[in-house]
């Protein structure tokens, strides 16, 4: 059995301002590419995950960061929807 997995994260810092942040991720979540003696194993389509986020930092204590996250044929299955979903963490450092 083969199984694969794999992303790229791109990082930005200082875009637009000093101290800001922006990250652009693509990836493929773990698929079986090879089922062995079993082929009903294997993925027969493929999941990307693509994410987005930008840091704001408000001041030396304080972080904003809002996102948002694609994947495509969740669990390597073309019949699922594609899953949007958006995030917003707040960063407090003491």
């Amino acid at each position: 059995m083969t199984i694969i997995n794999g992303m790229l994260y791109f990082a930005f810092p200082d875009l637009f301002r000093e101290g800001n942040m922006g990250g652009l991720m693509v990836g493929v979540p773990p698929i079986v590419t090879d089922g062995g003696d079993d082929d009903a194993l294997k993925d027969d389509d493929t999941s990307i995950h693509i994410e987005a986020i930008y840091r704001f930092q408000v001041n030396d204590n304080i972080s904003l960061t809002p996102g948002l996250f694609v994947i495509t044929n969740p669990n390597h299955d073309d019949v699922n929807d594609t899953i949007w979903v958006s995030t917003f963490r707040t960063q407090f450092r003491f």
